[in-house]
């Protein structure tokens, strides 16, 4: 199967059409029109996700973070992203990003994450078209109503965080959980007025702690909220062909957090 095959996979269940105006989600770097030895998936690409796509023999990696965003006047070797750029060029590897598609779409990263933290009755929590489907965040209900303090450990187990913060627990009995990966604290509003007890996302400016009334703001990393994008790609890849998909096993949390 042509890498170009897997994209137009990718890309029917996350379309680019569903990008940010300011993002460059899809083809970075090389070749689509050569058969694909094996795909890995990743959050970022850095020089060790390379490496490992290297070493495992895969010609295609699948990341959500788009390494090129600004133009580059020059390609040398000052900055990681011109290294990996040359890298990917030196060895055939062909780079492709899914990165606010893959957050607006239907079934993309929020939903994947809505799943993962046993959420039913998924619904998009800020739709931006006439079905409801498309747009940012999920709104679900859990299976039972639990207590503020056992939900934060079921947040933290699901995350896999070291740096959950939070506004308190506004609410003794948390049913109704809103999600949005990444930046998503803008929604608490929207989430609030849909009931929901709490909304998870990656990061929040200090002030949104203080915003956000009547709802529980809680942040568990960048990092960690989009981390399961990985796994996304791999499902959706894996439904469409028999070439090897990995998920990264290199990639690191650029922020680092004191036990």
């Amino acid at each position: 199967m042509t890498i170009q095959t897997i994209i137009a996979q990718i890309e029917k269940r996350l379309p680019l059409r569903l990008q940010e105006s300011w993002d460059n989600s899809g083809l970075q770097v090389g070749q689509t029109d050569i058969e694909c030895s094996g795909v890995l998936t990743t959050l970022d690409i850095t020089e060790s996700v390379i490496e490992e796509a290297i070493a495992l023999g895969c010609n295609l990696i699948v990341a959500h973070h788009p390494i090129l965003f600004k133009g580059l006047k020059r390609i040398s070797y000052s900055s990681y992203v011109e290294r990996c750029v040359i890298m990917a060029i030196k060895h055939d590897i062909t780079i492709y990003a899914a990165h606010t598609n893959a957050d607006s779409a239907y079934m993309g990263l929020n939903y994947w994450l809505g799943q993962k933290m046993g959420l039913l009755s998924i619904e998009t929590l800020s739709p931006t078209n006439s079905n409801n489907q498309e747009g940012l965040g999920v709104i679900g209900r859990l299976p039972e109503d639990l207590d503020f303090e056992r939900f934060l450990e079921h947040t933290i187990r699901i995350f896999k965080t070291k740096q959950l913060r939070h506004n308190g627990g506004i609410k003794d009995k948390i049913k109704t959980v809103a999600i949005c990966g990444g930046a998503g604290a803008f929604l608490w509003e929207r989430a609030r007025d849909l009931d929901a007890d709490v909304l998870i996302t990656g990061e929040a400016k200090y002030n949104d702690y203080f915003d956000a009334e009547g709802i529980s703001l809680i942040t568990v990393g960048h990092y960690e909220s989009e981390l399961p994008v990985a796994e996304l790609f791999q499902h959706i890849i894996a439904d469409c062909t028999s070439t090897p998909v990995h998920i990264t096993q290199t990639e690191h949390n650029p922020v680092i957090t004191l036990d």
